[in-house]
């Protein structure tokens, strides 16, 4: 429901060459483990929005099915120790964030279609250098981000400073291992 793929890397993909031998000047290999801790806010918020909005999704159709959805409700709010007033905050931060994004990833969305559309079949030529990413991208990405920002600061004013730095970390304890 809520799947999207970043601009950038998209717009990368998309135009790989042939060979499929891209270099992304990344340093260490691919199999070290990430520190999920560190990641940038508006990153961390949007991976637990995204998980926020799946679950009271989730929660939803099985109450339309006449069956009880706060074992999904519970899936968010437990494990935060958020109650079911904080927990309907948070859905309702996260929902606005993820729709207001959304808005963004389409009109990202026409931009790369309209790069792609200036080479054979989208895709770059043997040899062929990437174009230089519109800046347009760039001023999108950073709404984006600001977004997710927004959200999390809604949720402090909504939770309270005590009570969100208790979510804070929690939020970032949990984003990106299984649960």
């Amino acid at each position: 429901m809520y799947r999207k793929a970043p601009w950038l890397l998209l717009l990368v993909f998309s135009l790989q060459s042939p060979s499929g031998n891209l270099s992304f000047g990344c340093q260490g290999s691919a199999s070290q483990d990430l520190d999920f801790v560190s990641l940038p806010d508006h990153v961390a918020y949007e991976f637990y929005f995204l998980r926020v909005a799946f679950f009271y999704a989730k929660a939803s159709a099985r109450g339309q099915e006449d069956k009880t959805g706060e074992g999904f409700r519970s899936i968010i709010t437990a494990p935060a120790a958020l109650d079911d007033s904080q927990g309907r905050a948070v859905h309702e931060i996260a929902v606005t964030c993820l729709a207001q994004a959304r808005e963004l990833d389409l009109k990202a969305r026409a931009i790369i279609r309209e790069v792609r559309s200036r080479y054979h079949e989208g895709k770059l030529g043997v040899g062929q250098a990437p174009p230089e990413l519109p800046p347009e991208l760039a001023t999108l990405q950073a709404q984006r981000n600001s977004i997710f920002l927004r959200g999390r600061d809604s949720l402090q004013k909504q939770l309270g400073d005590q009570k969100f730095a208790e979510f804070d970390r929690f939020v970032r304890s949990t984003i990106g291992q299984e649960q």
